[in-house]
């Protein structure tokens, strides 16, 4: 036999003390060691002291047939979580503790992957724009980036943005993006994005998308733009954003 020992802490760093872990063979329902003609049962418990430490006596995996046989230990409660991890225990020495006879390596936390956002910018508050007429355009303040300097990828620019009308129900709104100072529809990059808002005031709200994608090396200055094709007070409510992205 060979001891396997453990160390169970809460999160709080408070002993789980009488906390029950199991050992299990993994992938047999009994084993055999056979030079002590003994039958081996799959799983047998133990239970931590007031320091939440266990010391148990376990077979040798080694020693054990079917071959490649493994122990299981797991534990687990409503207020802790369950946990559990294939060890084998070694032939002889010991105390073990169970992080050093693991069976496979722990595996790493994911890194969380680098973004691909270049550079955005976001609307504040609300803010009211007058449509004249369906063939210009009307800045949105607040959605201007920039790129200053020659990138080797390609570019793909990202609007969004919430709007409803305050003059007409069931407006078609179009959003585009153009660089700073256009005035007439026609003058942007990529598609332009339409949505019909609903009735007057807070339900009739509808978001817009709209994208483009640069090639590398363009620099310049890119703003979302408003229309409608009914005339009036188009509201731009708060969260209209301009992005760019690698791609």
């Amino acid at each position: 036999m060979t001891q396997v020992t453990e160390t169970i802490t809460r999160p709080d760093g408070t002993p789980a003390a009488g906390l029950k872990v199991r050992f299990t063979l993994a992938g047999a329902t009994r084993a055999f060691a056979s030079d002590d003609d003994e039958t081996v049962l799959s799983v047998v418990e133990v239970v931590t002291d007031q320091d939440g430490e266990y010391l148990i006596d376990l077979p040798a995996n080694l020693d054990l047939n079917p071959a490649g046989t493994r122990w299981r230990r797991s534990f687990g409660g409503r207020d802790i979580g369950t946990a559990s991890d294939e060890i084998i225990v070694p032939v002889s020495g010991g105390p073990y503790p169970v992080e050093d006879i693991l069976a496979a390596p722990l595996v790493p936390v994911p890194s969380t992957p680098e973004s691909n956002l270049i550079i955005s910018s976001r609307s504040g508050a609300d803010q009211t724009v007058n449509v004249a007429s369906f063939l210009n355009v009307y800045g949105v303040a607040g959605t201007t980036i920039t790129i200053d300097r020659p990138l080797d990828f390609m570019v793909e620019l990202r609007g969004r943005v919430n709007v409803r009308h305050d003059v007409a129900d069931f407006a078609n709104v179009g959003l585009q993006i153009a660089p700073p100072g256009q005035t007439v529809v026609g003058g942007h990059v990529g598609q332009i994005g339409y949505a019909l808002t609903g009735e007057m005031g807070e339900s009739g709200t509808a978001t817009i998308t709209a994208q483009a994608r640069l090639d590398p090396g363009i620099t310049g200055s890119w703003q979302l733009y408003v229309t409608s094709f009914k005339p009036g007070d188009v509201i731009v409510v708060a969260g209209a954003e301009l992005a760019a992205y690698r791609v």
